[in-house]
């Protein structure tokens, strides 16, 4: 590590404290392990590491609180994850919490839900009943200060600058400001995003094809509140969906968090682009003459970001480094969420990672992948068929929709399969059907 030095005494003995918590900071990595990356995924594989008593220095090109375009709803699953990792939302919670949502059908049929029940094993026992609403410069901030309360080193703007062949493993080149640092860790964690450069180097340049795109921007002057998340399935982006959330107030009053979700083949089939099909969706609930929406400003520019969904054919491991989050490709395809899904990526990789670190057996990291198609790839097929329902059948939609809102059992177990705790098959069975089409059956 090159040290740079002044002429003044007081300036290097500042200098000296400065580049000594730096080293401090990547101490043991050959024992340990490099996480690059601290979105939802890297910071939870650090605060797992830290439980475990792994060495671990997390970091990120950026410094933080740091914006991140998202539509800035955290799921069930999601908050059952951050609990395992003793993380509690709890201090947000008199404004975030979302005991139910809306789900407004093809043909305007509004099923207004209510969350499940979900038991959480890592809350003892107790149930989640509830969604969580908070912005991501803060939930992405929070649960990086709760890696460093765990005991992770947080390093940020420091730069990834490349990776090279070393033996078995890897040799890292990052950067803090013009200082070059080298590393070799024992095992690493890529967890820098959907244009992850990490994993562009590691596959050989290899790209991804970008099949679904995300739209937000955040409106302002609302006459009333967002009283909870809405999922619009408009014709205009189906299989995809519109988004409203609510979002923390200004001094003008309201705002909402407001999107589409859509593959990017429906921008050829429709012939309009991405904004376009943002203001399709927005524009005539601002024009409306009534709805939460009606006389809304917009605050920021609409702006898109991509998102992958999982698929267990792609390839997370390459020596001993491993693939998390946006990087690994791991959302739901059904809804796009990708939070909860890089939390548990996270976390496993740390699990591999933490293994590997112990006994040096490749075999150890390549439990990996396997552990999370176990966790996600139920949920990956469950998403796919509804995908083809809501794409060509769209009127069976409206009508689960429809007797939903009037029969909670049936509208528990909908939601429970929607949101990926049950398996499809508990949905789509011939007592259900019954139920649907002779509301006074029994399930």
């Amino acid at each position: 590590m090159v040290t740079p030095r002044s002429g003044d005494g007081s300036d290097e003995a500042n200098d000296d404290a400065a580049h000594g918590a730096r080293d401090a900071a990547f101490d043991d990595l050959d024992s340990g392990v490099l996480v690059v990356g601290a979105g939802p995924a890297g910071s939870a594989a650090a605060a797992a590491l830290a439980r475990l008593g792994v060495p671990v220095t997390l970091v990120d090109r950026r410094s933080f609180p740091r914006e991140k375009i998202c539509g800035d709803g955290i799921s069930p699953l999601a908050l059952e994850g951050l609990a395992r990792l003793g993380f509690d939302l709890g201090r947000f919670s008199t404004r975030g919490d979302m005991p139910r949502c809306d789900f407004v059908s093809p043909a305007g049929r509004v099923w207004r839900a209510h969350y499940p029940r979900l038991e959480s094993a890592a809350r003892g026992g107790a149930t989640i009943d509830h969604g969580f609403v908070i912005a991501r410069h803060e939930f992405d901030h929070a649960l990086l200060q709760h890696a460093r309360a765990c005991g992770a080193r947080i390093v940020e703007r420091c730069r990834y600058r490349s990776i090279a062949s070393d033996g078995a493993g890897w040799r890292v080149e990052l950067s803090i400001g013009d200082e070059p640092v080298t590393l070799r860790p024992a095992a690493i964690i890529a967890a820098d995003g959907e244009h992850s450069t990490l994993r562009r180097d590691l596959s050989g340049g290899a790209r991804r094809d970008e099949e679904w795109l995300a739209v937000r921007a955040y409106l302002r002057s609302l006459r009333e509140p967002v009283p909870q998340m809405s999922f619009h399935f408009t014709r205009d982006v189906l299989p995809g969906y519109g988004w409203i959330f609510p979002a923390d107030p200004d001094t003008d009053g309201p705002r909402a968090n407001v999107g589409v979700y859509f593959r990017y083949s429906r921008l050829a089939q429709s012939g309009h682009s991405p904004k376009e099909l943002f203001r399709r969706f927005v524009s005539p609930l601002i024009e409306a003459t009534d709805g939460v929406l009606r006389g809304a400003e917009l605050e920021t520019t609409p702006q898109g970001y991509p998102i992958t969904p999982y698929d267990p054919r792609r390839r997370l491991v390459f020596r001993n480094a491993l693939l998390a989050g946006d990087a690994a490709g791991v959302a739901d395809p059904l809804t796009g969420e990708g939070i909860g899904p890089a939390i548990r990526s996270g976390e496993l990789a740390a699990a591999a990672a933490a293994r590997f670190v112990h006994t040096r057996e490749p075999a150890d990291l390549l439990r990996y992948p396997l552990e999370l198609k176990d966790t996600l790839n139920a949920t990956r097929r469950r998403g796919l068929f509804l995908l083809y329902l809501l794409e060509r059948q769209s009127w069976l939609v409206d009508r689960l929709f429809e007797r939903a809102d009037g029969d909670r059992r049936l509208a528990d177990r909908v939601f429970r399969v929607l949101s990926g705790d049950l398996p499809l098959r508990r949905i789509f069975r011939p007592s259900v059907f019954l139920r649907i089409y002779w509301p006074a059956r029994r399930l």
